[in-house]
């Protein structure tokens, strides 16, 4: 449960098996590579080595040309569209049987063996022929679609369409006029000229479709006055057939498109068979050009190359075995981590730990000289979830949910974790609701009050083994979501603290943590008087004046010392100031945030309440009033579980981020990321290491 030992892996082989050894360590998915040419060429600027310590020095090395990747590129866009292209026609899997089917497990022999067997360009050529005829089909049909709204407020003309324009002695004219302007159009060109004849042919609520024949001798006087009015002219196709004929026309050519349509989709559906191994060799394209892209770390003589990467300490003797097996020419070998060098970070946690390790993923990873905190906010985590919701009908059925998930689905490894992340939630709540009564709210009190009978010894058996009731004990809930704060940051202090000894920086710790410590258990010591006067006022006031001791030198440690790096003493004293300053409203600010966990718990538990009463309300209803009260209170409850559980995960992740881990955590590492096959279809049974 720690940030994970790594070695550096130092590979030096012949430029031939340079391929077969990137392949092989593709597969095993258990080295992060790094750049070596880019050393080399600082070395050159004046960036002196050890010889001993960088083999990389020994050898004049040149980056290797990366192979021509834009065909397999190509091809694996061409199989894209083809997986798409067939799966947009084809039966398709719901929601659930995606989830319960397993990804298909292949070896790298067997995949190769699919990929070399597959006539791939023969069944590319034919998906991208239909695909396409499929495309020109649509542009055509867009097209006639087109032509048909167009043609559609004109089907009343009964005369042929290429009449339509200048005669020898008129002009026949079709256009659209805004409907509150079609009347003073009408009018004004009545004014100007009797030789014009118009009429509407159709109509919508905004405008008006109109014909209008004018004389020549009065076409251009007309055409202002309709222009003026907003008059957009129409331009139909000018041949012998009517617009009605034309209309028909196209509807015909819309058929027969369809028609072409169904058969272009019959023979893609053909392809269904093709589908498996297309996404077969898709992740087969996609992890070639992951191992060609890989060379971009590799550097090279004219006879070897050169390759460095991180690997796990405990599996360096089985990837030494494994690539020796595959070359046995290769130098191969590892050594530690230097001193200042940039290590990966690839945290292992197992069991309990090993779901909060995605709350140290989306905060950062560690630095390597740090440790992992997963291990020490868990606890926190789970008891903080649990205090969010106080509710153990709820926490069931986060349980049941989840377990019924992770044990019926096919899940990726961070869905997986997530589950479980929530069904220790759930434990957590189920725990806390059992000690504060919280059951579904207080549907068990209710019941027994309202109906007797059975549920009376539900009732009893809450009652058994509640220790106290929030809504009746507001103060003590809140004491108690306080008190895990105060003990959280102490304990993040005290984490702090020990790193800092460890790694001989003792005096750093005790003017840093010593003094924030001192401080914190000088207010505590002072707030215990209370409590303590009632039985012994002497000792109370001991008590005080020892608390306000260890204030003044918590006090004079933090103000004298946090500025300790600066010689100018106006300065160091101010900065000592500013510290303190930030550590009195620091400690307060994240003191009272903890009081999020009293707020939540205590929102949960009334919601829950009012739902059950509610429901019980309507279920008086003479005859039907069961049905209303059901599905409040299955509606309800099951909104009241996701917001909450929503709010649990939120607010008690952003306890440890902003409250907890600035106490004690620096992050800032860059995490490891192996070398290894990525997939999005099948899944590589190759042996793991």
């Amino acid at each position: 449960m720690a940030v994970v030992k790594l070695n550096k892996l130092q590979l030096l082989g012949f430029i031939e098996d340079r391929e077969k050894i990137l392949s092989l360590l593709q597969s095993l998915g258990v080295v992060q590579l790094e750049e070596v040419v880019q050393k080399t060429t600082e070395e050159k600027k004046g960036k002196e080595v050890k010889s001993e310590e960088k083999k990389s020095d020994k050898i004049k090395l040149f980056p290797v040309p990366l192979p021509n990747i834009k065909n397999f590129e190509r091809k694996l866009d061409e199989v894209t569209l083809a997986i798409n292209l067939i799966s947009e026609f084809i039966s398709k899997e719901g929601i659930w049987e995606r989830l319960r089917k397993e990804p298909q497990k292949l070896t790298d022999k067997e995949v190769e063996e699919i990929y070399k067997g597959f006539d791939l360009d023969k069944v590319l050529e034919t998906a991208r022929v239909l695909d396409k005829e499929l495309k020109h089909i649509h542009s055509q049909r867009i097209t006639l679609k087109t032509r048909l709204a167009f043609l559609k407020p004109w089907l009343s003309l009964n005369f042929p369409m290429n009449w339509i324009g200048r005669t020898k002695s008129t002009h026949i004219l079709i256009g659209t006029v805004p409907c509150t302007r079609i009347c003073s159009l009408i009018e004004e060109v009545r004014k100007k000229t009797e030789l014009v004849s118009g009429d509407i042919i159709s109509e919508t609520e905004k405008e008006k479709h109109f014909l209008v024949i004018v004389h020549k001798d009065a076409e251009e006087a007309v055409r202002k006055i309709a222009e003026a009015h907003q008059f957009v002219p129409a331009f139909l196709p000018c041949n012998n057939r009517t617009p009605k004929d034309e209309y028909d026309q196209v509807e015909i050519e819309l058929n027969q498109l369809d028609k072409d349509e169904n058969s272009i989709i019959s023979q893609v559906k053909e392809l269904e068979k093709q589908v498996r191994n297309l996404q077969i060799v898709y992740d087969y394209i996609s992890n070639v050009i992951l191992q060609q892209q890989a060379n971009q770390y590799v550097g090279a003589t004219k006879k070897t190359f050169y390759v460095e990467g991180w690997v796990k300490a405990s599996s360096k003797e089985k990837v030494k075995q494994r690539l020796l097996k595959l070359s046995p020419d290769a130098d191969i070998s590892f050594r530690e981590p230097l001193k200042d060098e940039d290590v990966p970070i690839l945290l292992e946690n197992r069991g309990f730990f090993k779901p909060f390790q995605i709350i140290t993923s989306i905060y950062g990873s560690p630095k390597y000289e740090e440790f992992d905190p997963t291990p020490i906010f868990a606890p926190f985590f789970f008891i903080s979830f649990g205090f969010c919701l106080t509710d153990a009908g709820y926490g069931v059925i986060v349980v049941a949910c989840c377990a019924l998930a992770l044990i019926i689905f096919k899940l990726k490894e961070g869905v997986k974790r997530f589950l479980w992340l929530l069904l220790l939630g759930g434990i957590s709540a189920i725990v806390l609701g059992a000690v504060t009564g919280g059951w579904f709210g207080a549907i068990f009190d209710q019941l027994s009050e309202q109906y007797g009978g059975i549920f009376k010894y539900f009732k009893k058996a809450k009652d058994s083994v509640m220790i106290f009731d929030p809504l009746q004990n507001i103060m003590l809930f809140l004491g108690l979501a306080l008190f895990i704060g105060i003990f959280q940051l102490i304990y993040g202090v005290c984490v702090k603290f020990v790193h800092r000894v460890k790694h001989k920086r003792i005096m750093d710790a005790i003017y840093d943590q010593g003094g924030w410590l001192m401080f914190v258990f000088g207010i505590i010591v002072i707030a215990l008087k209370l409590p303590v006067s009632k039985s012994n006022p002497e000792g109370a006031n001991t008590l005080a004046n020892i608390g306000k001791i260890m204030v003044l030198i918590g006090m004079a440690t933090i103000i004298l010392f946090a500025g300790r790096d600066s010689k100018n003493i106006v300065l160091r004293l101010g900065t000592g100031l500013w510290a303190m300053y930030g550590v009195a409203t620091g400690f307060m600010g994240d003191f009272l945030s903890y009081s999020r966990l009293f707020a939540l718990g205590l929102a949960t538990g009334i919601l829950a309440t009012v739902i059950d009463m509610l429901s019980l309300m309507l279920i008086k209803i003479p005859y039907v009033g069961w049905v209303p009260a059901l599905i409040l209170f299955f509606f309800g409850h099951t909104i009241n579980i996701l917001i909450n559980v929503l709010g649990a995960f939120v607010h008690t992740t952003r306890l440890q981020f902003v409250e907890f881990f600035p106490k004690f955590f620096e992050g800032g590492g860059k995490p490891f990321t192996a070398f290894k096959k990525k997939t999005k279809y099948i899944e590589f049974a190759n042996e793991k290491i």
